[in-house]
């Protein structure tokens, strides 16, 4: 990997994490936003969840827009609410589809070279050595829609 000219900010931060154990927080975070260590961690990273926000912005970004992106606190919405219910179920379908490979929970995952970015996939699944992010999602605007009108918007 090419060398990333970043400002100086973002150095103090990798060096904030130099003795930093991503493989412990991985593990340790697993249950994700039912755990309080997956929340501390994500406070000062720029997290996958936001990062398309933060591209979007149309001009620089205002306290109150960092205050936003770097708050990590629970918050429910009926979409969220919508999601978190029906995703269980989700996955389990999922899992039956690929029942063959290997699956396994997934925690708050690190970036090795850029330890103030982070990601939180609801899985990894593995088949002959070669691995993938599975991330679950249960859009609340297809809550009236059949299984088979997905693909449609039907």
């Amino acid at each position: 990997m090419s060398p990333v000219n970043l400002p100086h900010e973002f150095t103090i931060l990798n060096n904030d994490y130099a003795d930093f154990d991503n493989q412990a927080l991985e593990l340790n975070t697993r249950q994700q936003s039912h755990c309080k260590e997956w929340f501390e961690a994500r406070q000062y990273r720029l997290t996958s969840s936001n990062f398309g926000r933060v591209l979007k912005r149309k001009s620089a970004p205002s306290d109150k827009f960092l205050t936003s992106i770097f708050n990590s606190k629970q918050i429910s919405a009926a979409p969220l609410d919508y999601g978190k219910r029906h995703e269980k179920s989700a996955k389990a379908k999922y899992l039956i589809e690929y029942k063959d490979r290997h699956y396994h929970e997934c925690g708050l995952v690190v970036n090795k070279n850029f330890m103030f970015l982070g990601a939180s996939p609801d899985g990894i699944l593995c088949d002959n050595g070669q691995s993938g992010i599975v991330e679950i999602k249960c859009p609340y605007t297809a809550r009236n829609m059949k299984t088979e009108g997905l693909s449609t918007g039907r």
